[in-house]
């Protein structure tokens, strides 16, 4: 059977929530870690940054049945951890895995357009971040 032609199967919808919850579980888990091995103790940054890692992450539990929500929500709670904290950790992978699940559900204009939007916020955040290394430092 040539490649191109065969069939993936599809596993069942309760395996795919099931992998997404242990995913944005997983995720979530190392973002906590980081942040909390990280951070000053008693900081106004773990009080922002808490609750955005939280919306970074958590979502994608969801992203199968609501992608373009999930990538936007994702998105905005990560552009402002770039904003905010100069880098957003491990929170980066929410809109990462959003943006896929955009990308292999939507048609190709919606993809592109996510994608699109996707890379200006991220360009814009590390902007707005470090206005002073306007080059692409703001990436290192």
């Amino acid at each position: 059977m040539c490649v191109a032609t065969m069939k993936i199967p599809h596993s069942s919808p309760r395996r795919s929530q099931l992998l997404d919850v242990a995913v944005a579980a997983l995720l979530l888990i190392f973002f906590l870690g980081t942040l909390l091995v990280r951070s000053e103790r008693g900081s106004l940054g773990l009080a922002v940054a808490l609750p955005l890692g939280v919306l970074a992450i958590v979502p994608l539990a969801w992203r199968r049945s609501a992608p373009l929500l999930v990538l936007g929500i994702t998105g905005v709670a990560t552009f402002t951890l770039i904003v905010t904290r100069d880098t957003p950790g491990m929170a980066a992978f929410g809109p990462l895995i959003a943006l896929y699940t955009v990308a292999t559900r939507s048609e190709r204009r919606i993809s592109l357009a996510a994608g699109i939007v996707t890379l200006v916020g991220v360009i814009a955040g590390g902007l707005i971040s470090r206005p002073d290394r306007l080059s692409w430092e703001v990436f290192a």
